[in-house]
Protein backbone atom coordinates (compact mmCIF):
# COMPACT_ATOMS: atom_id res chain seq x y z
CA UNK A 1 0.00 0.00 0.00
CA UNK A 2 1.02 3.37 -0.48
CA UNK A 3 2.00 6.49 1.35
CA UNK A 4 -1.24 8.18 0.29
CA UNK A 5 -3.44 5.01 1.22
CA UNK A 6 -1.83 5.14 4.77
CA UNK A 7 -2.36 8.48 5.41
CA UNK A 8 -5.62 9.45 3.49
CA UNK A 9 -8.81 8.05 4.36
CA UNK A 10 -11.38 7.74 1.02
CA UNK A 11 -13.23 10.33 1.83
CA UNK A 12 -9.72 12.78 1.56
CA UNK A 13 -8.96 11.50 -1.56
CA UNK A 14 -12.36 12.00 -3.49
CA UNK A 15 -12.41 15.49 -1.82
CA UNK A 16 -8.90 16.12 -3.43
CA UNK A 17 -9.76 15.19 -6.81
CA UNK A 18 -12.90 16.94 -6.73
CA UNK A 19 -11.14 19.95 -6.53
CA UNK A 20 -9.09 19.07 -9.03
CA UNK A 21 -11.58 18.64 -11.24
CA UNK A 22 -13.09 22.12 -10.13
CA UNK A 23 -9.84 23.63 -10.49
CA UNK A 24 -9.56 22.33 -14.25
CA UNK A 25 -12.71 23.24 -15.62
CA UNK A 26 -12.17 26.77 -13.57
CA UNK A 27 -9.05 26.47 -15.63
CA UNK A 28 -10.13 25.49 -18.82
CA UNK A 29 -13.47 28.19 -19.15
CA UNK A 30 -11.73 31.25 -17.79
CA UNK A 31 -8.04 30.95 -18.06
CA UNK A 32 -7.15 28.83 -21.13
CA UNK A 33 -10.01 28.20 -22.69
CA UNK A 34 -8.33 28.36 -26.76
CA UNK A 35 -6.64 24.80 -25.37
CA UNK A 36 -9.83 22.82 -26.05
CA UNK A 37 -10.92 24.86 -29.02
CA UNK A 38 -7.57 23.84 -30.70
CA UNK A 39 -7.64 20.66 -29.70
CA UNK A 40 -11.21 20.19 -30.84
CA UNK A 41 -10.27 22.04 -34.37
CA UNK A 42 -7.45 19.72 -34.78
CA UNK A 43 -9.14 16.50 -33.77
CA UNK A 44 -12.42 15.38 -35.71
CA UNK A 45 -13.97 14.32 -32.55
CA UNK A 46 -14.07 17.66 -30.73
CA UNK A 47 -16.05 16.94 -27.68
CA UNK A 48 -14.32 13.78 -27.06
CA UNK A 49 -11.41 15.20 -26.94
CA UNK A 50 -11.73 18.26 -24.60
CA UNK A 51 -13.80 15.49 -22.19
CA UNK A 52 -10.39 13.32 -22.75
CA UNK A 53 -8.41 16.38 -22.25
CA UNK A 54 -10.21 17.04 -18.92
CA UNK A 55 -9.77 14.02 -17.33
CA UNK A 56 -6.33 13.19 -18.12
CA UNK A 57 -5.35 17.03 -16.54
CA UNK A 58 -8.07 16.26 -13.84
CA UNK A 59 -5.79 13.16 -12.75
CA UNK A 60 -2.60 15.32 -13.06
CA UNK A 61 -3.29 18.41 -10.55
CA UNK A 62 -5.61 15.13 -8.27
CA UNK A 63 -2.10 13.71 -8.34
CA UNK A 64 -0.16 16.46 -7.52
CA UNK A 65 -2.70 17.43 -4.97
CA UNK A 66 -2.38 14.78 -2.85
CA UNK A 67 1.19 14.17 -3.13
CA UNK A 68 1.23 17.71 -1.42
CA UNK A 69 -1.75 16.53 1.11
CA UNK A 70 0.58 13.54 1.88
CA UNK A 71 3.97 15.64 2.31
CA UNK A 72 2.30 18.37 4.36
CA UNK A 73 0.84 15.31 6.81
CA UNK A 74 4.32 13.53 6.21
CA UNK A 75 5.88 16.80 8.01
CA UNK A 76 3.30 17.66 10.56
CA UNK A 77 4.00 14.15 11.99
CA UNK A 78 8.06 14.14 11.84
CA UNK A 79 7.94 17.55 13.71
CA UNK A 80 5.92 16.29 16.44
Amino acid sequence: MSRAGKVLGFTEKVLIFLTAFVAVILFNAFIAPEISINASFWFKSGDYVSLIIVIAETFVVGTILRSLVVWTFKMQFERK
